[in-house]
């Protein structure tokens, strides 16, 4: 008598069924752009000191802390061509490594220059992660599912600033190195990519979508404008905190963490707010906000004149 063992079968893309793991994995790694714009915010004055022989700190230090972001605004038109074209899953898995391989290189440079370089590495694979991160969201699900995981991405990518600003303060009081390892977590996440993630199915005839039209950017002047002067707003406080409260005589990062975790848990609760307070329309709010920005700004910005314009 002979028994036939049945080998497993594995399961193809197509037969995979995506659900809160999936969408979860996605969430979290949308928020490493997060964690390479505001982790070394608490640092800042502990880089400024050790390269403080160099003339160029005083506006290269700001730099480490911006230029992903910078890369990010610049690579963000292109970035879906890319996509599409590499494909998703390969490229989310070589931008992860890229992510770990740059983030952490200035645990070895002595270079301030070679840093910021190495930042601009950072701000490549971040455009990378994120746009694959929301084009495989909206691949992997449809409707309300789609649109609350989209809504989940924006929330969860808000509250880890809080916690990214203040963990960073916490490492650095250590030495300003100590934050740079957290980016080896790309190595993690690019596993789990291989193992819980996959490729989309190719549309088929019937799914293909219609050609679309060519983007007119007159319409998109005004909120191009308002974002970019909110991008602005935004790193305000994250880059002039520290060295504000370095100057008043708040020396520890672990202190300054804090603080600027607070600022950060402002906006997080200004985003959270924000499907209730857009019923007020956008001149509304635009007025509601200007104000008291702008003297949160002036009075942060009294304690010391901007470094790079010394």
């Amino acid at each position: 008598m002979t028994h036939e063992i049945s080998q497993p079968r594995q399961m193809t893309d197509s037969q995979r069924t995506e659900g809160p793991l999936q969408g979860t994995l996605l969430i979290a790694i949308s928020c490493l752009s997060v964690l390479g714009a505001v982790l070394l915010s608490p640092a800042q004055p502990q880089i400024l000191d050790e390269f403080s022989h160099q003339s160029s700190a005083t506006w290269l230090v700001p730099l480490v802390i911006t230029t992903p972001a910078l890369m990010v605004g610049l690579l963000a038109f292109g970035a879906r061509r890319i996509v599409d074209a590499v494909g998703r899953i390969r490229l989310m898995k070589i931008s992860l490594l890229m992510y770990a391989l740059f983030g952490t290189a200035p645990l070895y440079l002595d270079s301030l220059v070679s840093i910021v370089a190495s930042r601009v590495g950072v701000g490549i694979a971040e455009a990378a992660i994120m746009t694959c991160a929301t084009t495989l969201i909206a691949d992997y699900f449809e409707g309300r599912t789609r649109a609350r995981y989209l809504g989940l991405q924006v929330v969860f990518s808000s509250l880890s600033a809080v916690v990214f600003i203040g963990l960073g303060g916490a490492l650095a009081q250590s030495s300003w190195r100590t934050p740079f390892w957290l980016y080896a977590s790309g190595i993690v996440f690019a596993g789990s990519v291989a193992v819980l993630l996959w490729q989309p199915s190719a549309p088929t005839e019937d799914q293909t979508h219609p050609t679309l039209q060519p983007v007119q950017w007159r319409p998109l002047l005004a909120p191009l404008t308002v974002t970019l002067f909110g991008g602005i707003v935004f790193y305000i406080p994250i880059v002039e905190i520290p060295y504000a409260l370095s100057n008043v005589g708040v020396s520890g990062s672990g202190a300054i963490g804090a603080v600027s975790a607070l600022a950060a848990l402002g906006t997080a609760l200004g985003a959270i707010s924000f499907g209730k307070l857009g019923t007020f329309g956008p001149k509304r709010l635009r007025r509601a906000h200007s104000l008291p920005q702008a003297q949160a700004s002036s009075r942060s910005g009294s304690h010391r004149t901007p470094r790079w314009w010394s």
